[in-house]
């Protein structure tokens, strides 16, 4: 197991692109490189810390506005809301997608097919997916992955995906019943 895991490792770091090698170096040691592949999560710890309780207030957060954190529209845009909206804010943001996963959950047991319990789990694991690695690589829990966070971050193709995932499960929780 420790050979194929070592071999496994090098196969790995002979695969991977510089930029990726020094996100994930990043995410081990930010200290090693903090003006450089460390800088966006470390200003984005920074929005987030300044938020405090109640944050800033909506387009008043100075790491957004003044341009310190790059990407604050797409991968770090939790970061934005920890600042502008303080703790309250983020946290109810994270209860709104609790909601949403919760709901495409029950549209996912109320499916009147296999397929469609299917179609409805796989998308509510998507969402949770996606906001466990937004949130994580903000707060320097996960390396930085550059993931959307679906139905907040700037970009047409998210948005687009998003919504029409949303649709087939509502489509799904609209044929739920054997009679319609």
């Amino acid at each position: 197991v420790l050979a194929a895991g070592l071999a496994s490792a090098v196969v790995v770091n002979r695969h991977i692109k510089d930029y990726q090698r020094n996100r994930f170096l990043a995410f081990l040691v930010p200290e090693a490189d903090p003006r450089g592949a460390a800088y966006n999560v470390n200003q984005a710890l920074v929005g987030i810390g300044s938020g405090g309780v109640f944050g800033k207030g909506i387009f008043s957060g100075t790491q957004s506005r003044l341009g310190f954190l790059p990407e604050r529209h797409t991968d770090f845009v939790f970061a934005v809301v920890g600042e502008e909206m303080g703790f309250v804010g983020s946290a109810g943001v994270l209860a709104l997608y609790l909601l949403l996963v919760s709901r495409v959950v029950l549209a996912a047991r109320l499916a009147r097919d296999r397929y469609g319990f299917m179609v409805c789990a796989g998308l509510a694991g998507m969402f949770g997916f996606f906001l466990v690695i937004n949130v994580g690589m903000c707060l320097r829990v996960l390396p930085v992955a550059g993931v959307p966070l679906p139905l907040v971050s700037y970009g047409g193709s998210s948005l687009v995906i998003t919504l029409w995932s949303l649709g087939i499960i509502n489509n799904i929780y609209s044929k739920r019943y054997a009679f319609l």
